[in-house]
C-alpha cells in the first residue's frame, strides 16, 4: 500500500486546537474525539493532526503507532489536553 504525504494545513490545525481548549482543565476525552473525527471525516486525518499539534508541545497526549494492520496511531483521548503553550499560540 503507498501512502500519501499529508498536508498539514494551520487552519485546520488551529480548529482542532480550539476545540481542544473548550475542554480545558479537562481532557478532550472519547465524545469530543468522536466529533473531531466526524468533521474531519478520518480518524487518520486527525491523528496525523495530533501527532503534528503534540510534536510542536501545543498537546498532552498518549499516542502510540501500531503497526499491526497496515498501522495506525492509537490515541488515548482520556490523556488529551492543551499545553500552556497550546493556549499561548492561540491568544
Amino acid at each position: 500500500m503507498v501512502w500519501a504525504t499529508m498536508e498539514i494545513k494551520l487552519d485546520i490545525a488551529k480548529s482542532i486546537l480550539v476545540r481542544i481548549r473548550h475542554f480545558y482543565p479537562k481532557c478532550l476525552g472519547s465524545e469530543g474525539y468522536k466529533e473531531l473525527s466526524e468533521a474531519l471525516s478520518s480518524d487518520m486525518v486527525l491523528d496525523g493532526y495530533l501527532l503534528y499539534l503534540k510534536e510542536k508541545g501545543l498537546i498532552h497526549a498518549e499516542m502510540t503507532y501500531d503497526r499491526n494492520d497496515g498501522g495506525f496511531w492509537w490515541v488515548n483521548a482520556n490523556s488529551l489536553i492543551i499545553s500552556a503553550k497550546g493556549i499561548d499560540w492561540l491568544m
